[in-house]
């Protein structure tokens, strides 16, 4: 997900330095809990087995090492409040992962923000986005819906999103707002 495959010479070479990430309607995949992707892909896949569903959950969590390793992803993440109170699985689903964002929230490549419910029209409501940043390549902004996903490359396409992601995280709590509120959240 995060390896730039135009004028790759190397994997290390191309891989993505940091992410700008927003996410309108559920917790980004590489903050999840496994319950919590679990109950994602099964809300959003169907016709899916339960060993894909396995499968799909175990990527997605062994993702996750991007966050962890020595030279680790720098990750940035927009989540919009209303996302935190979307009910997926049983009810001690969400309560577990609003533990583990809180926890999470406190690593140092990590800044969660919330975007308040209040804020209204802004730039993020055509969608989920995520702006990979490289140290020697041109950044990229990676759309995906249920049937397909596009990386963008143009600079324009590229300056519109970030246009959108300055606006949204000008409207946002900040980290430590949104820390606090993602604790009282969980007691």
């Amino acid at each position: 997900m995060f390896v730039r495959s135009k004028n790759c010479v190397n994997e290390v070479s191309c891989e993505a330095t940091a992410l700008l990430q927003y996410e309108p309607l559920m917790i980004p995949g590489l903050l999840q809990t496994p319950e919590y992707a679990r109950a994602v892909i099964e809300a959003t896949g169907s016709g899916l087995s339960e060993d894909e569903v396995d499968a799909l959950v175990a990527s997605r969590i062994s993702r996750q090492s991007v966050l962890t390793k020595r030279q680790s992803l720098q990750l940035h993440v927009l989540v919009e409040e209303d996302a935190l109170n979307r009910p997926f699985g049983d009810a001690g689903v969400l309560a577990r992962q609003l533990r583990h964002l809180a926890d999470i929230a406190t690593r140092p490549n990590i800044i969660l923000q919330l975007l308040p419910t209040e804020t209204g029209l802004r730039a993020g409501l055509h969608g989920a986005f995520v702006v990979l940043e490289y140290d020697d390549e041109p950044s990229l902004v990676w759309l995906e819906n249920q049937l397909a996903s596009v990386f963008l490359e143009e600079d324009e396409q590229i300056e519109g999103y970030l246009a959108s992601w300055n606006d949204m995280v000008a409207r946002a709590r900040t980290a430590d707002e949104s820390a606090e509120l993602i604790c009282k959240m969980v007691v």
